[in-house]
């Protein structure tokens, strides 16, 4: 009988359906790891730096120091550079 399992086609791979357009990446202070944001992978680099800058661990980081540099890799890292 043809409705058996073994008789049935094996399901055909969507690439389409393994993507995602939202990923979490990784917000640094001075090079060491100190929260993560979710964002679409279409965000503009600058709603990026200020949905991270609005984390509430990072602002505890940042409020009183001076920002140095920041630096994003698109979708997969943000580091901000401090003097305290």
């Amino acid at each position: 009988e043809t409705s058996e399992l073994s008789y049935v086609e094996w399901p055909k791979y969507d690439e389409s359906l393994a993507t995602s357009e939202e990923v979490i990446i990784p917000i640094q202070i001075n090079g060491k790891r100190r929260s993560e944001i979710s964002i679409n992978l279409d965000m503009s680099k600058e709603k990026v730096i200020e949905k991270a800058k609005s984390d509430t661990k990072i602002i505890s980081h940042i409020k009183s120091a001076t920002i140095l540099k920041e630096i994003y890799i698109p979708g997969k890292i943000f580091n901000i550079v401090i003097k305290t």
